[in-house]
């Protein structure tokens, strides 16, 4: 399951309200309860920027003062998908796949791969769709909604996208005020009263 792990705390404590991390939890059908031990991910990269997810177990626990919902994750279980045993990894595959391991696609193969593909735009499509139904956001907000941590998104391009957006809002609102602002012209000065005649110049 998703979760922002720049988002953590002291105690190493991630929320597990940000929009990515519900729509993993409906995706998945996980129903929350304290103590439950979960997989969780961010999304992450080799110097090559090849996608490397970096995955770590978590406690669920529950905050009764503010109702919400976290995960305590285990830094010693931290590791990078890339260093996992084979069989680990297909493992990992079928959790990223949801419940589609029973639909006879082979994890680890190129089909499994597009799947999870086909799965993330999915996600990013709908995650985008309720941004702009939601009017224009900070960059955090989009970040909350795509499911990136502030570096991953970074890397990808996501605050250009997000400036994009902006100026496009900008450039509307100012098309919108100049359409309904009737343009001044100066009135055109009569010809009796044009200064600098040459019947001026006479003393």
């Amino acid at each position: 399951m998703w979760v922002d792990f720049m988002a953590r705390d002291t105690d190493w404590k991630v929320p597990l309200d940000f929009p990515g991390t519900r729509y993993d939890l409906k995706r998945l059908g996980i129903i929350l309860r304290p103590g439950l031990r979960l997989i969780l991910y961010t999304l992450d990269g080799t110097p090559h920027r090849a996608s490397d997810d970096l995955i770590a177990l978590g406690i669920v626990g529950f905050d009764t003062a503010t109702g919400q919902w976290s995960a305590v994750i285990d830094p010693e279980s931290m590791v990078h998908y890339s260093d996992l045993e084979e069989g680990d990894r297909q493992l990992y595959d079928v959790g990223r796949l949801g419940s589609q391991g029973s639909t006879g696609v082979d994890v680890g193969t190129d089909e499994a791969n597009e799947r999870i593909r086909s799965e993330e735009r999915t996600r990013i499509a709908e995650a985008l769709r309720r941004y702009f139904k939601d009017g224009p956001n900070s960059f955090r907000v989009l970040l909350e909604y795509v499911g990136l941590s502030y570096w991953d998104a970074m890397a990808e391009g996501w605050l250009d996208f997000n400036n994009a957006v902006a100026e496009h809002d900008d450039r509307l609102t100012q098309g919108e005020k100049s359409a309904s602002t009737p343009i001044e012209v100066d009135p055109p000065v009569p010809q009796g009263d044009v200064a600098g005649s040459a019947e001026d110049d006479l003393v």
